[in-house]
């Protein structure tokens, strides 16, 4: 049963794992990238500590705030729980891990619209690369990050939502047209 609400609370957060109670490699994988996720270690054991952190993150049971429901399509980014979900119709139709801003260059809660996208975007301010950029606040966007991909959650963004992917960022920047709603918020 342990095994079972373990893997149920895991796809809450988009693991995409099937239930089975049986604890098996993508379970174990799965619990390892939790762990690494929310700096509570690298190894495979479900403690007290990642169970208590498990559950605290996912009481909505993959539940999205009403403001990520009240369009046809929204961009829903999840601060504490480090996602981004796509929901259409009010319904997640897909989840991906995001890295957001620091303390210092916080990533900006509420409510926004995808003003413009720039598949080959590099930043002014910092000279990175942002591909697959889609604006919502500013210079805040949607992109695809080399940084995330390279370091993990051990590092954040000036503020933009990045993905670790090029294959999800392409996705995203395909699905998402210019004026979609944008909500960031703390579950």
């Amino acid at each position: 049963p342990l095994v079972r609400t373990v893997q149920v609370r895991l796809n809450y957060l988009g693991v995409g794992l099937p239930v089975t109670g049986v604890l098996d490699k993508p379970t174990m994988r799965a619990v390892v990238a939790f762990r690494v996720k929310y700096f509570l270690g690298k190894n495979r054991l479900v403690s007290k500590a990642t169970m208590k952190r498990l559950t605290a993150l996912t009481y909505m049971k993959n539940k999205v705030p009403k403001q990520c429901r009240d369009e046809r399509l929204v961009v829903c980014v999840d601060k504490t729980q480090k996602l981004l979900r796509i929901v259409k119709k009010g319904k997640v139709v897909y989840t991906v891990d995001a890295r957001m801003g620091g303390s210092s260059t916080p990533t900006r809660e509420g409510s926004f619209r995808v003003f413009s996208k720039s598949r080959h975007h590099v930043s002014s301010l910092y000279k990175t690369p942002m591909p697959w950029a889609m604006f919502f606040s500013g210079g805040q966007a949607v992109h695809y990050s080399p940084f995330f991909h390279v370091e993990g959650y051990y590092g954040a963004s000036h503020g933009c939502v990045g993905v670790r992917s090029t294959k999800v960022a392409a996705t995203l920047w395909a699905t998402v047209p210019v004026g979609t709603k944008v909500y960031v918020y703390r579950s």
